[in-house]
């Protein structure tokens, strides 16, 4: 439209005169630099209003000035006749009139707004913007949704909103709709930036390549049920009676699967790994086949204290075929924390990452935990331990299934927190990891052809719900990141770099991360992020 190619060519010569890049004005004004370029191109993405507010403070113009080319110069009252007033292309199909563009100091935005009918199950594109904004239907009916609250507004009624939640609004009825929206400037800022404005709904139903959804595993093992308006209403677990993840997950999607990506592991020193399930079911195999040799059998418990380490997924899987039970622990355990547990839990074997000091928190505590028997070392060697790394390699890539096991056995032990006392033992069958098909599939909404990214330690159990059980049932990859210590410039790169489309961290993670320039990185593989953990 004439309109909006004007003011992007007014957008571009503003900033040529100011002799500034793309990326320096989109870093000023909180947008990507993709952003940016598609606002000032003209392309098909719309800017939202207040990129043009944005854009007027930061080059201390009117923003009458900036959309329209002329300053206004009416001091205290502006009238627009039937029909009439400035138009302004701000979404494909939408007819936005501005009623007052020639009145100076206005703390409104007014736009009679023609909303085009293009069905009743339009999809709905939402957007945010900064202040509040009022709609008053002139014409037909109008569909605005808000968060998770859907109106239907008719002749008459009116609507008022923070701009700052994403909403949609669509016509219905039938007909196109008309409508008068003031756009108010508040002083509270902006809590959710223009750059997380939500993309087109997505149903939560299964994706219109519903044949391919059904295929995938975990709906052997749960079913979905929907209403007409693709909302999920309930779910129906079907548990067999001896489940094991290693052999019905792991090992099924290395025969289905043998060279889709399971893993990409990345170390701290940004070596990467891509790892198959095929990879990772065999490896399993032959550390089962070692922890046998040992004498490690159906309900022994092992500890397991390796960090990041890509072992992990071969030790946890190598357990879970034994039918031992895998007691995972963080690095920051001293020892007397170690012999607790030891003792707690009788465990048998110990597999410690040989970085840092966990080994010698272990041997300190060697002569006070009689029930263990066997010590192991992953990524390095250790006086008096065993080499895993160094060992598994010569043991067959083959476990045979043990006729015994159960769903119903122990499988893992998490010690609690404990709010009073030592922690306590919290102990999970079998059965356990098809409950993270909901974590998975309705939480982190992982995509089976995409890359989750779930920050956690192996030592806690949001890496169980984040990096494996829900995520391989779903038959999404996982990204682990083996860093030492975090810094929100060394992770930001990685979401473009490494392809990642789900991401789960807690709190005080994203809040370093937004402390960054955001607009100096991409993340357009990014299709859901969630946060967790330090309620």
């Amino acid at each position: 439209m004439e309109g909006l190619s004007q003011i992007c060519l007014r957008i571009r010569e503003l900033r040529e005169e100011a002799g500034l890049t793309e990326e320096q004005v989109a870093a000023h004004v909180g947008v990507t630099p993709a952003e940016y370029h598609e606002y000032e191109s003209g392309g098909d993405k719309a800017a939202p209003f207040s990129f043009y507010y944005k854009l007027a403070e930061f080059y201390k113009l009117d923003v009458s000035s900036l959309i329209s080319g002329e300053s206004p110069n009416l001091s205290y009252y502006t009238i627009t006749r039937k029909g009439e007033g400035f138009s302004l292309a701000r979404r494909p199909g939408f007819s936005y009139l501005h009623q007052a563009i020639h009145l100076k100091d206005r703390q409104g935005e007014p736009f009679i707004v023609t909303a085009p009918y293009k069905g009743e199950d339009e999809e709905l594109k939402f957007s945010t913007h900064s202040g509040q904004e009022f709609i008053l239907i002139i014409r037909g009916s109008l569909k605005a949704a808000l968060k998770d609250k859907t109106e239907i507004l008719h002749e008459g009624d009116t609507m008022y909103f923070d701009g700052r939640y994403p909403h949609a609004l669509a016509a219905v009825g039938g007909t196109d709709c008309k409508f008068l929206s003031i756009v108010i400037r508040t002083d509270y800022g902006e809590q959710i930036p223009d750059s997380f404005a939500a993309e087109p709904v997505k149903k939560t139903q299964a994706p219109a390549s519903g044949e391919e959804q059904k295929k995938l595993l975990y709906t052997k093992y749960m079913t979905e049920e929907w209403d007409e308006n693709g909302q999920l209403t309930n779910v129906r677990f079907h548990v067999p009676e001896n489940f094991n993840f290693a052999f019905d997950v792991l090992d099924h999607l290395a025969r289905k699967y043998p060279n889709k990506l399971a893993m990409r592991w990345v170390s701290n020193e940004k070596e990467k790994r891509d790892l198959t399930f095929r990879d990772i079911s065999e490896n399993s195999s032959r550390a089962a086949n070692l922890f046998h040799s040992l004498g490690i059998r159906r309900g022994d418990r092992v500890m397991l204290i390796v960090r990041r380490h890509y072992q992990f997924w071969y030790l946890l899987n190598a357990l879970h075929k034994l039918g031992a039970v895998a007691i995972p622990a963080p690095v920051q355990l001293l020892g007397h924390d170690i012999e607790y547990r030891i003792n707690k839990a009788h465990i048998k074997c110990v597999v410690c990452t040989a970085t840092g000091g966990v080994t010698d928190a272990v041997d300190s505590v060697a002569s006070t935990t009689p029930s263990l028997q066997w010590k192991l070392t992953v990524n390095g060697e250790k006086d008096g331990w065993m080499n895993f790394d160094a060992m598994y390699p010569n043991f067959p890539a083959v476990f045979e299934r043990p006729a015994e096991q159960k769903t119903r056995d122990p499988m893992l032990i998490f010690f609690s927190s404990g709010t009073s006392g030592y922690p306590k033992m919290v102990e999970h069958d079998y059965a356990y990891p098809l409950g993270h098909i909901m974590t998975a599939r309705h939480w982190h909404k992982v995509n089976p052809k995409g890359i989750h990214f779930t920050v956690a330690d192996t030592g806690w159990g949001k890496a169980i719900w984040g990096k494996i059980y829900g995520q391989w049932l779903c038959e999404a990859a996982v990204f682990t990141y083996d860093f030492d210590r975090f810094h929100a410039a060394d992770m930001l790169p990685m979401f473009k770099q490494y392809g990642i489309t789900t991401f789960c961290a807690p709190p005080t993670i994203f809040r370093f991360l937004v402390k960054e320039d955001l607009s100096q990185y991409d993340f357009s593989t990014l299709e859901h992020i969630t946060t967790a953990g330090e309620a």
